[in-house]
């Protein structure tokens, strides 16, 4: 039976009311919140089905000629038992209730408006499926195998576990994607949370509270602009500059070229320009930063984490490395790619006793959008706790104008594009590791190269006996990162705010509510000049 009869009736009922936007409509969403929780608590008994994934699943399995072995359902009980005892769950994606073999994203989760017929809901899910599979192999890994031996004898065998349960996520899928009341309880639940809590900003006097914040952040924009308004030259220098460049590459392709790429990888249902690794490597490359940075000690210079004696995370400054991550944003009705760049710092070093903003490890993370001709249109950066946001906007695009109360975007000119031979140059200071300029020039090769690795990398990393752990908690914090400026800034409902933290749960905005990660990024503040 096809589902996509009922796509448009489902997706009225399904998608999610807007964010509150004035201290009216917060206090009346709490009152909401309390009568949700009632409502739910009503229909415990007659959700009870749904609610389990095993379950679910069985249900699926009475369409016709298809068959899911219960040592599927029971595969997947026992590693995510196993997973939580251990305390590896992987925060990148959303698991999804009721459906352990799928997980999502915001950018996945921005789809289900697109969603209309068989061909895109099975292209989705597969996407769904394929998330899921690359946290279980980093959950697989980071988990001791003996504690998988002992919960079955079966489960011998990392590599084999990880086959055994990509063969039952298809058998799951198909199961899925042929039971039309699977569908619509997939739609119910295939949302990514924000990473803010209505529950602190309720107790924490959101409505009140938050216009003291947004002075002390009118200040720090202010001071921003200033400073990137500086002559280069009458910019501070503590210690030492030094440039850390990309590697050397063998890059040949024509920028023409790009184009012609992107449109052939959207060649897929939902369009999503998924590129083989060959070209992201060679879109990374060719777009890859300058980072100068003014150091003092080894606390300014970037370098790789690593989990040292007493399983302690540290940044090995000897082994400079950049992070890649692919995105993508959503502008104009096109799917658009996103080059991120991230970089880690053994620490932001305290000043004193009463410096709210110093802590273990540090980081920034620098994003290129490209246009589908594959050319830069926006920058944007953050350091890795979600914290000061930047856009450098291009000629290409214009602000949009902005109508409501909460926090303002920084936006600093970008005057010129890249072209053949230039490079981005991000200058950054000492200690704070702020942004204090970023120019594009012909830039000579710098005292150091740097070399790139996967983000993902970072889901598994090597302890000294052996064995392996995320850099980054269930939750997505990195622990031993808090700083305390969290005590003051709780009301705003942000965890832990200072600390670093995992791709997808970066909030960067204390008033209102904005995520790095969120796909309408991009068109909420800026649209075309045109040009």
């Amino acid at each position: 039976m096809g589902i996509s009869s009922q796509y448009d009736l489902i997706l009225q009922a399904l998608l999610p009311a807007k964010q509150p936007t004035d201290i009216l409509s917060i206090i009346v969403g709490h009152i909401g919140l309390y009568r949700y929780i009632k409502w739910r608590a009503g229909l415990t008994v007659s959700l009870s089905i749904i609610l389990s994934g095993c379950a679910v699943l069985q249900e699926s399995t009475q369409a016709p000629g298809v068959t899911v072995d219960s040592t599927c359902i029971r595969l997947f009980e026992t590693v995510d038992r196993v997973v939580d005892m251990a305390g590896t769950r992987d925060g990148q994606a959303t698991r999804i209730a009721g459906f352990p073999f799928l997980r999502i994203n915001r950018f996945l989760a921005s789809f289900r408006d697109a969603v209309k017929d068989d061909r895109t809901f099975n292209f989705w899910v597969e996407q769904l499926q394929a998330l899921d599979m690359v946290a279980r192999q980093y959950e697989i890994r980071n988990t001791p195998l003996d504690l998988f031996s002992s919960a079955d004898d079966e489960f011998h065998d990392s590599g084999q576990l990880l086959v055994r349960m990509r063969e039952c996520g298809a058998k799951l899928r198909v199961a899925l994607i042929n039971h039309q009341q699977q569908a619509v309880h997939l739609f119910q639940r295939a949302v990514t949370p924000d990473e803010y809590s209505d529950i602190k900003r309720f107790f924490g006097i959101y409505p009140l509270s938050r216009w003291f914040v947004l002075r002390g952040i009118d200040e720090l924009h202010r001071s921003t602009q200033e400073r990137f308004q500086q002559p280069l030259r009458e910019l501070p220098v503590t210690g030492r500059l030094v440039r850390y460049s990309p590697p050397e590459t063998t890059e040949s392709g024509k920028d023409e070229d790009i184009g012609l790429i992107l449109r052939k990888a959207s060649s897929n249902p939902l369009v999503i320009p998924l590129l083989p690794e060959a070209v992201q490597k060679r879109l990374f490359e060719k777009y890859a930063p300058v980072w100068e940075i003014d150091v003092v000690n080894d606390n300014d210079r970037l370098g790789t984490p690593y989990w040292e004696a007493g399983n302690r995370l540290a940044v090995n400054v000897s082994k400079p490395q950049v992070f890649r991550h692919l995105s993508y944003t959503r502008f104009d009705g096109e799917l658009l790619i996103q080059l991120n760049y991230i970089i880690w710092f053994p620490a932001r070093p305290r000043s004193g006793f009463f410096d709210l903003l110093g802590g273990h490890l540090d980081g920034i993370t620098w994003r290129v959008t490209l246009d589908n001709e594959g050319h830069p249109i926006l920058y944007d950066s953050m350091h890795n706790c979600g914290c000061y946001h930047l856009f450098f906007p291009t000629h290409h695009l214009i602000p949009r104008k902005l109508t409501d109360h909460h926090e303002k975007p920084v936006l600093l000119s970008m005057v010129s594009d890249i072209s053949s031979g230039n490079t981005v140059i991000i200058r950054i200071a000492s200690e704070t590791h702020y942004l204090q300029r970023v120019s594009i020039n012909n830039a000579e090769a710098g005292d150091i190269r740097y070399q790139f690795a996967s983000y993902d990398d970072l889901r598994s990393i090597a302890l000294p006996n052996g064995e392996h752990r995320s850099m980054f908690r269930p939750d997505g914090l990195v622990a031993g990162t808090e700083r305390m400026e969290r005590w003051l800034l709780w009301p705003m409902g942000i965890p832990a705010p200072g600390s670093m933290r995992q791709w997808g749960h970066h909030a960067t905005a204390f008033a209102g509510k904005r995520h790095f990660d969120d796909p309408d990024l991009v068109y909420r503040y800026f649209k075309r000049t045109g040009k």
